[in-house]
């Protein structure tokens, strides 16, 4: 195929394409979008947020490089069968084929993160990180909101801070309206997928 004229990678190639080692696991390609452990309660890795619709505007971004091929950067979720591992930021050129990965924890810090925002760049991906840890923080609950870049610069995968936002603030606030059972507030402090379990923390 001349050089130029390679199809751009798409978000259903993703969904079966190869991994990188990620959380101490083998080497594999996903199926359906996730890789299993090599044992039944092993964990495994996962395309961040699939199914849900959102993925493919959170956790997948393709782009023509400079050297006319094809790149795209994926977002992954890994575990080994317990709590979640910081995720990975794998990129592919054309095929799909690995070119790098970087974990986000080696770029933010340590923490439970999710992404909240990805936003386009030339030759990679911006992404909002919340959960990501700060002094005191307890295990479950990071209170620092990161925006960082992961980026392609030709030869290998980079990484790099813009903003680190401290939510420490409204995370005692979100705390303590769970601890009393404030409605109100609880309505204002967490996601949808957050309020139930919000409410059943002062039931219990």
């Amino acid at each position: 195929e001349p050089a130029g004229t390679a199809l751009s990678i798409t978000a259903e190639q993703m969904v079966g394409a190869p991994l990188p080692s990620l959380c101490d696991h083998p080497a594999g390609s996903l199926v359906d979008g996730a890789l299993d452990g090599p044992g039944e309660n092993d964990g495994g890795a996962w395309i961040a947020g699939y199914p849900d619709g959102d993925w493919r505007t959170l956790s997948f971004h393709s782009w023509k490089g400079t050297d006319s091929r094809q790149y795209a950067a994926l977002v992954v979720d890994c575990n080994q069968g317990g709590v979640g591992w910081p995720p990975n930021v794998v990129f592919y050129t054309d095929g799909p084929t690995v070119v790098g990965q970087i974990n986000v924890a080696d770029v933010v810090g340590d923490g439970r993160q999710s992404v909240a925002a990805m936003e386009p760049l030339p030759n990679g991906v911006r992404l909002t990180l919340p959960n990501t840890y700060q002094d005191g923080d307890a295990g479950c609950c990071g209170t620092q909101t990161v925006v960082a870049e992961f980026y392609w610069d030709g030869y290998r995968v980079r990484g790099e801070v813009i903003e680190r936002i401290d939510e420490r603030s409204t995370a005692e606030q979100a705390f303590t309206a769970a601890l009393v059972g404030e409605r109100a507030a609880i309505d204002k402090l967490f996601t949808a997928e957050g309020k139930p379990e919000a409410l059943e923390f002062h039931d219990s």
